[in-house]
């Protein structure tokens, strides 16, 4: 399945070979650091010939140029469940991760007819979990010290919303 979505203040394409660079670029930002580990090219590449994954780059149409990019993971899935497992965007308070976010619940459940979509976020990215929360996502439990970060460890905070929430949340 490719995917490419035009929106009035975005467009959304599948991350080519040649995105990488301003991929890592983005990823590899003080800003981001603290929030999304950072991959290699070949982690990346895996990716993107994953057949299960999507690597979608978040464009600037007037620009034309890289503002995020974003991983799903699931496309194969037999449980009918996706993952957001990454979103980065460069553009902070833009509100371009909040309509992206949109875009994969809207892609989760209405394109691909998905019973959950996923995802995990560190306990200290406070931005992220409330605006996962207003787009009607549920917290699920966190996994306490499930990442080594130096020399400490830290939690990450499960979401999730439910096909039926998604109807619910889409109709208030």
């Amino acid at each position: 399945m490719n995917i490419m979505v035009i929106e009035e203040n975005w467009v959304l394409k599948e991350t080519r070979e040649q995105d990488l660079d301003r991929v890592l670029e983005i990823e590899g930002k003080e800003e981001n650091l603290a929030y999304v580990y950072n991959w290699s090219r070949s982690q990346h590449l895996d990716t993107m010939n994953n057949r299960d994954q999507k690597h979608l780059c978040l464009w600037d149409p007037t620009e034309e140029r890289i503002m995020g990019y974003m991983i799903l993971a699931g496309m194969q899935s037999p449980h009918e469940s996706l993952e957001l497992m990454r979103i980065t965007i460069d553009e902070k308070g833009e509100g371009y991760g909040k309509e992206a976010i949109r875009w994969v619940k809207n892609f989760c459940f209405d394109t691909l007819g998905y019973h959950r979509l996923w995802l995990d976020v560190f306990t200290n990215n406070h931005k992220a979990i409330s605006i996962y929360r207003q787009l009607g996502f549920t917290e699920e439990g966190i996994l306490r010290d499930c990442k080594k970060y130096g020399d400490s460890y830290r939690s990450m905070m499960l979401f999730s919303i439910l096909e039926g929430e998604y109807k619910e949340h889409a109709n208030s």
